[in-house]
């Protein structure tokens, strides 16, 4: 390599050295001959302070063999011109400047001695004294570890770097600060660039959820004597999260009561978990496990809050207590979840009137016979209250005829026996109407129940038909024919039913003179007689009812003989039964019916409109009499029955309902068919000729 010299010669002997050194610039650089002058400097040596000597003897080269000055000084480097005073006739090498080893570390000329001799080859090195520090490219880094990575994971942090060479440049690192339980550590590497590369690696198990991240705080040290010099740089570590963690609930059960009548809707409680993880790891989702509580959906909650709230109606009476699981699950890759009871009690509310249970003990009916005797069961009564309110007793009233029954408590708790109380007599009143009136200890108002129970009397036959007369006098001619109606006898029965239908009958048929009708108690002659002089004879008739066992009366015709002149009017039948329907027979005036005594008529006829829906039957007795000082008479029976016309359209009657206290009704006309049933009525017999003439 060729290097261009340059000549630094004295101002006063600029000639001669000029001519001296052109000639050795044809020379050839590097002869062997030269002598190798190895000088030091301190690195800060300051300006004018002596560095060395050309000339000054080594071990290499002792005194007497250096060429001593003047000498002729070249070298190729500016900066030595620069930098170095170096003196031609002393040979002494002066600091023109600081020098400074990181600007320039070496200095290499060549010293010419005038004198002859060998060329002195100066190479100066500066010797690096540790004035600076490491230094790192940035002040602060930030890294990131996922929380989850495992021992010896490493992250490359940015290396310090040194001015200074050797033991003064960067020597080793060290976590000075904020390495929380020591779970990093440093460690580095030579580079070949002589750099000391920098990694920071994990030295225990990171946990996100007890430490979120580190501030470490890292210094370089150089080999600095006797203090070493150091840099600074501020390692910010983050943990991500990993999903490591679970919900979990702030209470492992918790409780709610709510009123049995809680509207849809309303809130009961909050459940509330947390997750130590973060992000996505950290949101939770509430919901309720269907799979083994509430699949009929009562409750429901909401997936983001955790509020609980009802979705359908309550019933205390069907069900007291409910006891849900519900899970909060995150929102990780592979979502974790936790469960928890929540156990909910419903409270009663007096909703629910006392339940009153009637069972009869005749057929299950309310018909008793009014044979029973007092003390005589006639139903029980059981009250019951499905709910729970108060103080859990039922009080139980009776109103009515409490003069025939009465309501005694039974031996189990809230049932009651209906008992006869007094006499009861079917003739004298044949219903009663009893009251039972249930409450409950609700507060702030109790609950009543109301039970009318209605008890109708079965007839006993305890009555025998009584004859209207004891004795039936009957005048009769001296002759009478076979069939001639002596006497209609009558007979009534207090009774009802089969007990009350009499049935007329000859005890004994003594001389069977006489006949007497089962059915109307009409007495006929059986047999014709002529017979001679006044006389009366007496026969006994019988009437007895359907009743088991059957109860019997009699009663006595009296028959007198008389001359056919003191006898009474006879007529030519015993009994008539008339059916009206025709409208022109049902026309006020008209006569329905002719009835013959002797040889003279009476005509029957309407004096009054019939009304088949008011009334369907008549019964009368018709008397003949006739016009003797002493009037006789005699009497027929007749049976009408009147027939249905069809002269009324249907009435439906319809129940307006208000918003007032009370109903309206209206009638209203339809075409549409009614079938109306009857029923028949008995009424005195004065009634009925208001109706006949």
């Amino acid at each position: 390599m060729k290097h261009l010299w340059r000549f630094f010669p004295s101002p006063r002997s600029w000639r001669p050295h000029f001519l001296i050194a052109s000639l050795l610039l044809l020379a050839p650089h590097g002869c062997r001959g030269d002598i190798i002058q190895d000088l030091t400097a301190d690195e800060g040596t300051l300006p004018g302070q002596l560095i060395g000597r050309i000339d000054a003897p080594s071990s290499r080269f002792p005194a007497d063999t250096i060429p001593k000055p003047p000498y002729i000084i070249m070298s190729y480097q500016e900066s030595v011109e620069r930098d170095l005073a170096i003196n031609e006739n002393t040979g002494e090498i002066h600091a023109k400047v600081a020098l400074d080893r990181e600007l320039t570390d070496f200095y290499s000329f060549m010293a010419v001695p005038l004198l002859g001799g060998a060329n002195i080859r100066v190479k100066l090195a500066v010797h690096d004294v540790n004035d600076h520090s490491p230094v790192f490219r940035e002040p602060s880094v930030s890294i990131e570890f996922s929380e989850s990575q495992p021992r010896d994971t490493r992250r490359s942090l940015p290396p310090a770097t040194d001015l200074d060479v050797g033991i003064n440049t960067t020597q080793r690192y060290e976590i000075v600060s904020g390495n929380v339980n020591n779970v990093f550590r440093l460690s580095s590497r030579r580079g070949r660039d002589g750099v000391l590369y920098l990694d920071l690696e994990i030295n225990g198990v990171l946990d996100r959820e007890t430490v979120e991240g580190y501030d470490l705080v890292v210094e370089a040290y150089d080999g600095g004597q006797p203090l070493p010099r150091s840099g600074r740089l501020t390692v910010n570590v983050t943990l991500l999260d990993d999903n490591d963690n679970q919900p979990l609930f702030t209470e492992s059960r918790y409780y709610a009561t709510v009123l049995e009548n809680t509207t849809i809707g309303t809130t009961l409680l909050k459940v509330q978990a947390t997750d130590a993880d973060a992000g996505r790891n950290a949101q939770i989702a509430y919901s309720i496990n269907r799979r083994v509580t509430d699949a009929d959906h009562v409750f429901d909650i909401d997936s983001g809050t955790g509020v609980v709230s009802l979705s359908k109606n309550l019933d205390y009476e069907k069900r007291a207590t409910y006891e849900l699981v519900i899970t909060a699950r995150d929102n990780g890759s592979q979502p974790l979840e936790s469960a928890t009871f929540v156990y909910i009690e419903v409270q009663n509310v007096n909703d629910r009137a006392p339940q009153i249970d009637i069972a009869f003990l005749h057929n299950g009916t309310g018909n008793v016979s009014e044979a029973s005797a007092i003390g005589d069961a006639v139903a029980r009564l059981s009250v019951s209250d499905e709910d729970s309110s108060g103080d859990g007793k039922i009080i139980i009233k009776m109103t009515g005829d409490m003069d025939k029954f009465e309501l005694v408590p039974d031996a189990s708790s809230d049932v009651y026996m209906l008992r006869v109380k007094g006499r009861l007599d079917y003739e004298e009143r044949d219903n009663f109407s009893l009251i039972v009136v249930a409450s409950d200890g609700g507060q702030p108002a109790p609950l009543v129940t109301e039970r009318v129970v209605t008890i109708l009397l079965l007839d006993a036959n305890d009555n025998v038909p009584v004859f209207d007369k004891p004795v039936y006098g009957v005048d009769v001619g001296e002759s009478v024919e076979n069939g001639t109606v002596l006497v209609l006898a009558t007979a009534t029965d207090a009774d009802a039913g089969d007990n009350a239908r009499v049935e007329y009958f000859l005890p004994s048929p003594g001389t069977g003179k006489i006949r007497i009708d089962g059915k109307t108690g009409v007495v006929t002659a059986a047999i014709t007689w002529d017979c001679q002089g006044e006389h009366s004879e007496r026969i006994i008739i019988a009437a007895r009812d359907h009743g088991l066992p059957s109860l019997t009366s009699t009663a006595v015709v009296q028959l007198n003989f008389r001359s056919d002149s003191d006898v009474a009017p006879v007529f030519e039948k015993a009994f008539y039964n008339v059916s009206l329907g025709a409208e022109d027979v049902l026309t006020v005036g008209n006569c329905f019916l002719k009835v013959r005594y002797d040889v003279r008529t009476g005509v029957v006829s309407l004096s009054k409109n019939l009304d088949y829906e008011k009334r369907a039957t008549y019964e009368l007795v018709i008397t003949a009499r006739d016009n003797g000082s002493q009037p006789l008479e005699s009497a027929t029976f007749v049976y009408i029955e009147v027939q249905n016309v069809n002269d009324r359209a249907p009435q439906i009657d319809i129940a307006f309902s208000t918003t007032g206290p009370g109903t309206c009704r209206k009638p209203a006309r339809s075409a549409m068919p009614l079938l109306v049933s009857p029923s028949a009525m008995r009424t005195p017999a004065e009634t009925e000729k208001s109706f006949l003439k």
